[in-house]
Order: C-alpha cells, then structure tokens, then sequence
C-alpha cells in the first residue's frame, strides 16, 4: 500500500504515470518519455515484474493512462469448440521443442489512434 505522502510526491513528480496492465491500473517511474507533437503521441517504458514494459498514450488534456504499446497474443488453432495453441517445433540450446506459436501485435487503440490522425483534415 502506498502512503498519502507519497501519492501526493509521486503526482509532483513529473515522471510518474498510471498504467493500463489489463484490468487494473498501476503507478510507475516513466523513463525515456518521449513526445511526438506530429503524431499526438507520447512513449516511454515502466519498470513491471521486474522487466520493462514500453507503453504509449495520446497528447491530451487532461493526460490519459498509459497503455502498453504491444501485445502478445496466442496463436490459436480455428477449432470452435476447444481453444488451442497452435504449435512450432523450435531448436533452443540444440534441443528441439514444441512450443505454442505467439505473436506480437500493436495495441488497437494506438492503431485507431493513428488511423483517426489519417482521417484528420489538414
């Protein structure tokens, strides 16, 4: 749990940011933020179970959460029925492995954002 006092000196600081991680929102130190006044977009990267995560949000007023910037989605066999990953033979450490297929995709709102952005007149 975080303390009233450091809520109020984390919300002082500028390098803070509250991020959308699935269906909870969590405060982390942003680094590397960088804003892209031409595509009305910011980035930067949070420190997450101990890995980075690279998240983005649109310029706005007042700001908005922080989104992560991809996705890691499952590969799925079409069955309708039974839901399954679809499967690759990969070598690792010159051991073969069949591993479930993943791929990684932008984030749908960034991809919507950037589509709208398109259809702006200029």
């Amino acid at each position: 749990m975080i303390s009233r006092g450091d809520q109020i000196a984390r919300r002082s600081v500028k390098n803070w940011g509250r991020v959308e991680v699935g269906n909870q929102t969590i405060e982390r130190l942003l680094y590397s933020h960088e804003k892209d006044k031409d595509r009305k977009i910011e980035t930067a990267f949070v420190e997450h179970r101990n890995d980075f995560l690279l998240v983005w949000r649109p310029i706005s007023e007042p700001p908005s959460k922080w989104r992560p910037l991809y996705e890691l989605r499952m590969t799925r066999d079409s069955t309708p029925r039974i839901v399954l990953p679809l499967r690759k033979t990969v070598t690792v450490e010159g051991v073969s492995l069949k591993l479930p297929q993943a791929e990684l995709t932008i984030d749908p709102e960034l991809r919507k954002h950037l589509s709208n952005l398109k259809a702006e007149p200029k």
